[in-house]
């Protein structure tokens, strides 16, 4: 009986045993799955579609979101509002603007896509998107985001 006691015993820890590896198994799995899922969460964004500026980070003034606002109009090209084609002549072909990063005053802005540009980080040499927003339109204040690390930083939101 003694050896029959030890024998349940002994099958009760093993048993014990399992299920905290089981256990433990099923969390692992859980947490790499949701890492899956949050590396692979992709936003679409359209032309004319709306984001918001976030909450700044650092200091007084955003670190991936640059402001410009016309200063000198110059008779300039059109461009295709739907599409977004032909957005940066429009903008940056003639006339003035002033520029610099964006004050932490516009936290919480409703901002307007204009048009997106993929350039070749001169740096690092990889590609990245950039996003041409307006801020004001009527006032012909833009925003250039660098959009996955804004993204990623929370200085745009949806």
């Amino acid at each position: 009986m003694i050896e029959n006691s030890n024998l349940i015993i002994n099958l009760i820890i093993f048993v014990l045993k399992m299920n905290q590896i089981k256990n433990l198994l099923v969390f692992l799995i859980l947490v790499k799955g949701y890492n899956l899922f949050a590396q692979n969460q992709q936003v679409n964004m359209a032309i004319g579609d709306t984001l918001h500026i976030g909450k700044c980070k650092m200091g007084e003034t955003f670190e991936y979101i640059d402001i410009y606002t016309k200063t000198r109009i110059v008779d300039t090209a059109k461009y295709n509002e739907e599409t977004g084609e032909g957005f940066v002549d429009y903008y940056f072909g003639r006339g003035d603007f002033d520029g610099g990063r964006m004050p932490c005053k516009f936290t919480h802005t409703p901002i307007i896509i204009a048009a997106y540009k993929k350039v070749r980080n001169k740096q690092t040499k990889l590609e990245q998107t950039i996003i041409l927003a307006w801020v004001d339109k009527a006032k012909l204040q833009l925003a250039m985001i660098e959009i996955e690390k804004a993204w990623e930083s929370g200085e745009v939101i949806q």
